[in-house]
């Protein structure tokens, strides 16, 4: 397993991570002061984004299975549930809300499935949710 975004996991066949960034930045307010440089106001924990780039083949053999799993994150985007985030030697990166979902298709087969799907998932992080949320959240892992 490469990582694991909710109940999603990536490896090389069919759902192949082939790269992520992640990046985040610390919020700061800042309040202009009559005759003098403007003060900054320590805002808190800042914001960290994660993405998670990868390509499928639904139309080859051992990679099916990749466009379902696509379709299932598109679901938990829909959702608007936060996903917990894990990596491939199992640290926990926390948790996270899907924000976009890129598929670009290629190669284009007769029923209009492409050959090859590269995508990419744009993912902000956030808090854990409570524990009401977390629970429904754990029994779709089992649906």
């Amino acid at each position: 397993m490469l990582m694991m975004l909710g109940p999603v996991a990536f490896e090389i066949a069919p759902l192949n991570a082939v790269g992520h960034s992640r990046s985040g930045e610390y919020p700061f307010a800042e309040h202009d002061v009559l005759g003098t440089e403007p003060v900054y106001e320590n805002m808190g924990g800042g914001g960290r984004t994660f993405s998670i780039k990868g390509i499928t083949f639904p139309n080859s053999p051992g990679f099916t299975g990749g466009a379902a799993a696509l379709d299932i994150i598109e679901s938990l985007r829909l959702s608007g549930t936060p996903q917990h985030l894990l990596r491939g030697d199992f640290t926990p990166m926390g948790w996270f809300l899907i924000r976009k979902l890129t598929q670009d298709s290629e190669s284009l087969g007769f029923n209009g499935v492409g050959g090859k799907v590269a995508f990419e998932i744009s993912l902000t992080q956030c808090g854990a949710p409570d524990f009401g949320a977390f629970g429904s959240i754990i029994s779709g892992f089992f649906s």
